[in-house]
């Protein structure tokens, strides 16, 4: 879980403490469920503030992408397909966890689905992702296209 606060503004007071402030963030989890949990506790964690201060907070959730679901019997049978018949080697990372929203998740917590993520850092390519001259070897983009191929024949 990441939550992180990436404006806060309270405007200014003159010798006094302002009487507004306003936040506002993102919440990334890994795992759904989680999401439920957490905000059961933030809301318990407000409700003492508010008590302990005497102020009011009102809380407004704006929901982006949901975490994305895995569905295991895919990713089982992806990974056969791979050891039985791909022409590469391939690792398989199945603990890969990541906390960043997606358009891809509300697919797959609609419908069987599995992210596939390929490598795509070199020594020459060190941009990030979100990067303006990020770039993919046409190397990867050859395995990439090569691995979708070969599921779609081979589901």
């Amino acid at each position: 879980m990441i939550l992180t606060f990436t404006e806060i503004e309270a405007k200014r007071g003159f010798n006094v403490i302002p009487n507004r402030l306003t936040m506002s963030g993102t919440l990334r989890l890994t795992d759904q469920e989680k999401r439920e949990v957490f905000f059961e506790r933030f809301n318990k964690l407000i409700g003492y503030v508010e008590q302990e201060t005497g102020s009011q907070i009102k809380l407004e959730i704006n929901e982006g992408a949901p975490a994305i679901y895995n569905d295991p019997q895919l990713i089982d049978t992806l990974q056969k397909n791979m050891q039985n018949n791909f022409w590469l080697p391939v690792q398989v990372v199945d603990d890969f966890r990541t906390p960043g929203g997606d358009d891809f998740s509300h697919y797959s917590n609609r419908v069987s689905g599995a992210m596939v993520r390929f490598g795509v850092r070199s020594e020459s390519m060190t941009y990030s992702l979100h990067e303006g001259l990020f770039d993919v070897s046409p190397k990867t983009l050859r395995i990439a296209v090569s691995f979708f191929l070969h599921q779609i024949i081979n589901l």
